[in-house]
């Protein structure tokens, strides 16, 4: 089974790339603000790309205002 690789773009950035894993999708960071999610699995390439995208927002979110978004 080939091991494709497939470039996942937020906002016209290369934040990791999707690396099929058998049936699944490996996530491969691209920048440090997705380590936590490095080399971690998907079902499929939109939900490795979702993943990336939630982590990025809550990342956004939580530098909004210098406090955590739960705290607004």
């Amino acid at each position: 089974m080939s091991n494709a690789a497939f470039v996942i773009e937020i906002d016209e950035q290369t934040v990791g790339l999707a690396v099929r894993d058998g049936g699944r999708y490996r996530f491969i960071a691209a920048i440090p603000a997705l380590n936590a999610l490095d080399r971690s699995l998907h079902p499929s390439f939109k939900a490795a790309k979702r993943a990336a995208a939630a982590m990025l927002r809550g990342l956004t979110e939580q530098r909004v205002g210098g406090m955590p978004a739960f705290a607004r």
